[in-house]
């Protein structure tokens, strides 16, 4: 039961969804932030092996906070889900 309330609350949540809209404002964005970001580190490294951390080092303070380490990764993911918990699960099941 609690399945079929998790699927359905996707499945209306998704249909609200203006795609084509979400994907040219959004995605969009994110993507050529991160191809910019990408070229920025290629130009200051020589080596393949060298560019991951140059890209890092790129994001600076835009670096999403779970990339840093893996406890902040997990913190993230906890806080993440504690607060996304009540809106997929019915109402009871979150007392259990």
């Amino acid at each position: 039961m609690t399945f079929r309330f998790f699927a359905s609350v996707l499945v209306r949540r998704a249909q609200k969804v203006d795609v084509p809209a979400v994907f040219a404002d959004k995605v969009m964005k994110a993507g050529m932030k991160h191809i910019e970001i990408i070229a920025k580190a290629h130009r200051k490294v020589q080596s393949v092996e060298g560019l991951q951390q140059a890209a890092l080092d790129e994001f600076g303070a835009d670096l999403h906070i779970a990339l840093r380490s893996r406890k902040d990764e997990l913190l993230y993911l906890r806080k993440l889900t504690e607060m996304l918990f009540p809106y997929v699960m019915p109402p009871k099941a979150t007392d259990c």
